[in-house]
């Protein structure tokens, strides 16, 4: 029995009436004055006259103050997670011609990395911009920039698709695509999408073929489809179909050659790390990406499904009525509708 005692007179540190609080004055005294760290000679006195008891104030305070810094660590993500979304949408407010798609992407990074600055990245793009226009003929053709641009990136510059780490989020941001030169097909597509467009190269636009995204440039009537992913290795319309077929089951039908709208690009990236959260079952992550893909794009019948049980597994009660509750005012085709309902009225 750890500190048992036993005999006609016993030591005690017990504290007489009043002396609690003057011990609990001097050790927070003691921790102002030495909170990053003192000697043995430098303890109070008054602390070593009851070490013991001392020593469990402080730990108790110790206990205390881990649970504000951690409550004060998750508002903080909170918040943090709060401003990307309203930052988001408000740039999805505008004309898909007036979104600036490598800042809206950069706004996803920062979920994770909160202190992530755009401009540093912006002249990094710039400074590419400048050293592949040095190659290019002065009145260079698209074709020409785009030969030089694929070069640039992929040859001399060591790009390329992630293969022994594709679902590593890290694919997924565009700070991280730029610092490692690696990423997944979305996002060197949007690298490839932004130089391409400050180089002039017109006609040149996101193509969403299922499971693996791709750029497109149409050169007179005839498209010419990069596989950034790979490269930048070119393929014509009809070579397509046996390569997304090693992508995906979904097969590629005439709808998914309809160009990416810059919201769409955003809203597929932002998939990725829903499916990416999931399979690491990181439930908070998830929830993060779930919360920034339904605020600039809300009609996404499954995925607030998805995020109405994650909020109710999260003791978010209210914010899943809301979602269970957009569900059955929609009543989205394809949709177990009886479901939702019945769990709707086990959460209200």
């Amino acid at each position: 029995f750890r500190n048992f005692q036993i005999g006609k007179s016993l030591d005690s540190e017990e504290t007489a009436p009043g002396e609690d609080k003057a011990l609990i004055a001097e050790v927070e005294q003691s921790l102002r004055i030495h909170g990053s760290g003192t000697n043995a000679n430098a303890i109070p006195e008054e602390l070593l006259k009851k070490p013991a008891t001392a020593r469990t104030l402080l730990l108790d305070m110790a206990r205390e103050y881990d649970q504000k810094a951690s409550s004060a660590r998750k508002f903080a993500q909170e918040l943090n997670s709060k401003s990307v979304e309203q930052e988001l949408a408000r740039v999805f407010q505008a004309k898909d011609s007036e979104i600036d798609l490598f800042a809206a992407t950069f706004l996803i990074a920062r979920v994770e990395s909160p202190e992530l600055e755009l401009a540093p990245y912006q002249e990094e793009i710039e400074t590419m911009v400048r050293e592949v226009r040095s190659r290019c003929s002065e009145n260079a053709s698209g074709r020409e920039k785009l030969d030089q641009l694929r070069k640039y990136l992929f040859e001399e510059n060591g790009y390329h698709g992630s293969r022994s780490d594709y679902y590593n989020s890290a694919n997924s941001f565009m700070n991280h695509v730029i610092d490692d030169r690696e990423g997944i097909p979305i996002t060197l597509s949007v690298l490839f999408l932004e130089l391409g467009a400050r180089l002039g190269i017109e006609k040149l636009e996101g193509m969403p073929f299922p499971g693996h995204f791709m750029v497109c440039f149409k050169d007179g009537k005839k498209g010419i489809y990069i596989d950034v992913f790979d490269g930048g290795k070119n393929y014509e319309k009809g070579d397509l179909y046996e390569l997304i077929a090693k992508h995906s089951e979904v097969p590629l039908l005439e709808e998914h050659f309809k160009p990416a709208t810059k919201m769409e690009i955003v809203a597929r990236m932002l998939k990725n790390l829903i499916g990416f959260g999931a399979q690491q079952e990181n439930s908070g992550r998830t929830l993060s990406y779930l919360d920034l893909l339904l605020a600039i794009s809300p009609d996404e019948p499954f995925e607030r499904w998805r995020r109405a049980s994650l909020r109710l597994q999260a003791g978010d009660r209210s914010g899943s009525v809301e979602d269970l509750k957009w569900l059955l005012d929609k009543q989205p085709a394809g949709f177990d509708l009886e479901r939702v309902e019945e769990l709707y009225r086990r959460v209200k």
